[in-house]
């Protein structure tokens, strides 16, 4: 087939029925992030390669769309909105101050994955501000209300804290690459390859069974004292009391059933500074929500401004609402016109003061009633109106219109 009738790998059509509903999704979370005080801002699609070729966190330079602009400079297309708001915070705005900033945007990935979109719709926040309970705490409660808002009641938001394990590794006095293999091993809950990898850098025996413990400290509050057995320096310690103030106030709030603990999320270490969590669901087999914080990424544009975000994947969180429970369908149009070919000056005043009074009305160009009350059929309206030529002053007539109606050229309205 030639390449001219298919779509790229990784991408995908929305038709007005999924359209509508994705569109009611992202209404409703971003009506939450203003409801929140949070205020949307909008980047463009591509940046300077600069900006991301160290890599950002997750995101490796090769899973970077690349293309050359006309000067020869080279430019991406964004993979995330975390980046572009955090050069806007640094480049555009004063020194201090609170920033809450929310978008909704496409973001694009080069990953050649099987049912992967490399071309992806987020809602998401970032609050620029100080590291404290009750921000990562309202951060989190935030994550949790607009989810519920978009209609998924089923979810659990998993809570970290990279910190805690910044610790363990801390201690460890790795290299580089063998903090990266370490990491990537428990973030495979790879316990044997951890074992095999600590005995070969010499990890002694009361470091490795903090380790080998990480995937187990996962589930309820509880999981944070058991953590907090095996904090042996300040720095891991800190942040397991830093959880737990987080948990009182969520229990508090009355969220305290939608969180778990999980000790192990630990893949994001290089890019977060602190509390760290994600949303899943029983309806879909990845995460719908990441999200943390981090305090240093703007140091990328020799800014102090810490920060703590996250972001819904709109297509990943419709698939799940799906799954649980209907998402509205699209609204039924109110009324279809159609007309006869000298009408059209009489029926669009009808359609105006149809519109007017709050209906919905499709402009069928329909000339006679047989083309009408097919279209009507096609379009499973609720009711038609036809005007036939020379009908006159209708507009003060529109008074009964819970019916069909031929509006004659005298003006008066037939049922049929």
């Amino acid at each position: 087939m030639k390449a001219k009738y298919k779509l790229p790998m990784g991408t995908k059509d929305y038709l007005p029925e999924e359209c509508y509903k994705k569109n009611s999704v992202e209404n409703k979370i971003m009506a939450t992030f203003f409801s929140h005080g949070y205020r949307k801002v909008e980047t463009p699609h591509f940046e300077y390669y600069d900006m991301f070729s160290e890599g950002v966190g997750e995101i490796s330079a090769k899973n970077l769309f690349k293309m050359t602009d006309v000067d020869g400079g080279l430019l991406i297309l964004r993979p995330d909105m975390t980046m572009p708001i955090s050069r806007i915070v640094s480049t555009k705005l004063e020194e201090s101050g609170v920033v809450k900033y929310c978008y909704l945007a496409n973001s694009f990935s080069m990953k050649k994955e099987a049912n992967r979109l490399r071309e992806f719709t987020q809602c998401g926040v970032e609050l620029i501000a100080p590291s404290s309970v009750a921000l990562d705490s309202d951060m989190i409660l935030l994550a949790i209300e607009s989810l519920l808002s978009s209609g998924l009641s089923e979810f659990q938001l998993d809570v970290g804290q990279v910190a805690f394990f910044r610790g363990l590794l801390d201690e460890l006095k790795l290299s580089k690459d063998d903090e990266n293999s370490l990491i990537e091993l428990i973030d495979r809950k790879d316990m044997l390859g951890v074992d095999i990898f600590a005995k070969r850098v010499g990890v002694c025996d009361e470091k490795l069974e903090a380790l080998l413990r990480l995937p187990s400290l996962f589930g309820g509050v509880e999981v944070l004292d058991e953590a907090m057995e095996l904090a042996s320096n300040e720095t891991s310690r800190r942040a397991i009391e830093e959880l737990k103030k987080i948990y009182d106030v969520i229990e508090e709030c009355g969220y305290k059933d939608y969180i778990t603990f999980d000790l192990s999320l630990v893949n994001g270490v290089s890019y977060y500074t602190g509390v760290v969590f994600k949303g899943i669901t029983r309806y879909f087999g990845e995460a719908i929500l990441s999200g943390g914080r981090y305090d240093s990424l703007c140091s990328s544009f020799d800014k102090n401004k810490p920060a703590i975000g996250f972001a819904i994947g709109v297509d990943h969180l419709m698939r799940a609402i799906e799954k649980s429970s209907d998402i509205n369908s699209m609204p039924t149009i109110d009324y279809v016109v159609g007309y006869s070919d000298d009408a059209y000056r009489t029926a669009y005043g009808v359609m105006k003061e149809l519109r007017k009074r709050g209906f919905s009305v499709d402009n069928s160009y329909a000339s006679s009633v047989e083309e009408l009350s097919k279209y009507r059929s096609d379009r499973n309206a609720k009711r038609m109106v036809f005007v036939e030529g020379g009908a006159k002053d209708v507009k003060v007539r529109l008074n009964n219109l819970d019916r069909d109606v031929i509006i004659r050229e005298n003006g008066e309205e037939e049922e049929f």
